[in-house]
C-alpha cells in the first residue's frame, strides 16, 4: 500500500502534464463529382435547376444544371434519385444525391451497354461473377449472377447527415435493383438522350 499511493500520484502528474493531441477531421474531396463540389462546397453564388427526364422502376433521372450568377457559366450533370427521396411538402428532394458529371456520361453509357450485353448471356448458377463500375462521385453500377439470372444494382450516394453533405465519410448507400433488361435499356436510353440534350445546349 505504501508504494501504491506514490505510483498513483506519479501517474496523475504525468497524465496532467502530458501533451494531448487533437484530431481534426477535415472534409475529403475523394469521390465527389465536379458538379457536387461546385454546388455544395465552393461557396459560389449559383442557380441550381433540375428537370425530370426519366422515371424508371424505383428511380427518377434528372438533368441538372448549375449556373454561376457572376459570369453565367453553366455546368451539367445527371442526378439519379430514389422515389423515397421526394419531399411530400415541396418539390425539393429530401437529401443531396451524388451526380454523374457531363464528361462522364459517355463512360457510364458504355458501362450500361456492357451490362446489357452481359445480362443477355446465360450464367452458371454454380459460379459467382460480379462486375463493378464506378463514377467519379462513387456511384456504383453493379452486375452479378443471381439465381437463374443476372442482376443489376445501382448504388447511388446521398448525404446522410444533411441536405448538402456528400463527403466521403458521410455518404449513405442507396441500393436499387433494376433486374429487367428492358428497364436497364430504358435507363441507357434516358442517359443517351440527356447526353444529346447537353451537347445541344452547349
Amino acid at each position: 500500500m505504501k508504494y501504491f499511493l506514490p505510483i498513483l500520484f506519479s501517474c496523475i502528474c504525468m497524465y496532467a502534464t502530458a501533451q494531448i493531441d487533437t484530431v481534426i477531421i477535415k472534409p475529403s474531396p475523394e469521390f465527389v463529382s465536379h458538379f457536387s463540389k461546385r454546388l455544395n462546397y465552393d461557396r459560389v453564388n449559383v442557380k441550381y435547376h433540375m428537370e425530370e427526364r426519366g422515371n424508371i422502376r424505383d428511380v427518377f433521372v434528372y438533368l441538372s444544371v448549375l449556373e454561376e450568377l457572376a459570369n453565367g457559366k453553366k455546368m451539367y450533370a445527371v442526378r439519379i434519385d430514389a422515389r423515397a427521396n421526394r419531399n411530400i411538402f415541396t418539390d425539393a428532394p429530401l437529401s443531396a444525391a451524388e451526380y454523374i458529371d457531363a464528361d462522364e456520361l459517355p463512360k457510364v453509357i458504355g458501362y450500361l451497354q456492357e451490362i446489357i450485353r452481359t445480362m443477355k448471356t446465360s450464367q452458371d448458377a454454380a459460379r459467382f461473377t460480379e462486375y463493378r463500375y464506378f463514377t467519379r462521385g462513387g456511384i456504383m453500377l453493379e452486375c452479378y449472377t443471381g439465381v437463374n439470372r443476372w442482376r443489376f444494382c445501382l448504388n447511388y450516394k446521398t448525404g446522410s447527415f444533411g441536405v448538402s453533405n456528400l463527403l466521403a465519410f458521410d455518404k449513405a448507400d442507396n441500393l436499387t435493383y433494376i433486374n429487367r433488361i428492358d428497364d436497364v435499356q430504358e435507363l441507357l436510353a434516358t442517359l443517351e438522350n440527356i447526353q444529346r440534350e447537353i451537347q445541344q445546349m452547349r
